[in-house]
């Protein structure tokens, strides 16, 4: 990266010419008109200036006029807060998590700019919501999204490493939702106290897989309008993963008197509760 992105005269020089810009008796221009630029420069920093002169110096090299507009301080920030410069030298403190939304973000404070990306504002606010949401952004391989959620994750400070789920607890137990995708479903772990049957419903459309990981428990299948039940007696000695048929009402019993029965659930599609696809049918009368 830091070959990549070498100070070059040379190159900025070819970049230039390549969008468009011509050179013509050492000015550099865009069609007929003359490239000049003002680059704002607080007076109250003595190193601020000189870098503000050295870098001017080094864009004249390249054909680009600049003027210098060195302005105190309440008057560099009134022209910032404005927009009415084109370039400014200026510098900022991040916060421990490197959060740069003040910077960059479409409201932040220091973006004076108003820089904008569209994908990557939506995408870091669904980053930033996903503790809250659990809903994991589609990120394909080798897309901007996912350099983007990887860059995020390793700037998390300590404290934002670790977020509560929502445990919904009664007297049989608890269900907890884990994680949500746009196209794969959810994941969600249930635990069922000793002795408790949980389920006893069918689903139109929706499919799930039932994975035991602690305890011991018998999960149970009918079709609709049949007598015949399947039964399937589980483990978290020997993980397995059952399918939760479509048309089939069933239900997981935690076959224990002293343990409790943990099962980690699949669905095919994140709940919806305006759409639940749930209908109570007992499996064994």
């Amino acid at each position: 990266l830091a070959a990549r992105l070498a100070y070059s005269p040379q190159k900025a020089a070819e970049l230039l010419a390549g969008a468009g810009y011509t050179l013509r008796e050492g000015k550099l221009y865009q069609g007929r008109s003359q490239v000049s630029l003002e680059l704002l420069v607080n007076t109250d920093n003595s190193f601020k200036l000189s870098a503000a002169d050295y870098l001017a110096g080094e864009l004249e090299k390249l054909g680009i006029t600049v003027r210098v507009v060195k302005l105190s301080w309440q008057d560099y920030t009134d022209r910032l807060a404005k927009g009415e410069f084109d370039l400014y030298l200026g510098e900022t403190l991040l916060s421990a998590d490197f959060d740069l939304t003040a910077l960059v973000g479409p409201s932040g404070v220091l973006n004076y700019g108003r820089w904008t990306n569209g994908e990557a504002d939506a995408l870091l606010e669904r980053f930033r919501d996903q503790p809250k949401t659990l809903v994991m952004p589609e990120i394909p391989a080798g897309s901007f999204a996912k350099k983007l959620y990887s860059t995020y994750l390793s700037y998390l400070p300590r404290e934002k490493a670790i977020f509560s789920l929502k445990m919904n607890e009664d007297a049989r137990g608890s269900f907890t939702e884990l994680l949500k995708t746009e196209k794969c479903g959810q994941v969600s772990v249930n635990i069922s106290k000793p002795g408790i049957t949980k389920g006893q419903h069918w689903h139109h459309t929706k499919w799930e897989f039932f994975i035991v990981v602690s305890g011991r428990g018998l999960i149970q299948q009918r079709r609709i309008g049949t007598d015949e039940v399947l039964n399937f007696e589980v483990s978290g000695e020997k993980i397995e993963a059952v399918h939760m048929l479509p048309g089939y009402t069933h239900n997981i019993i935690n076959l224990s008197e002293t343990e409790n029965l943990v099962t980690v659930m699949w669905a095919n599609e994140p709940f919806d509760p305006s759409h639940p696809d749930t209908f109570f049918e007992v499996v064994e009368a």
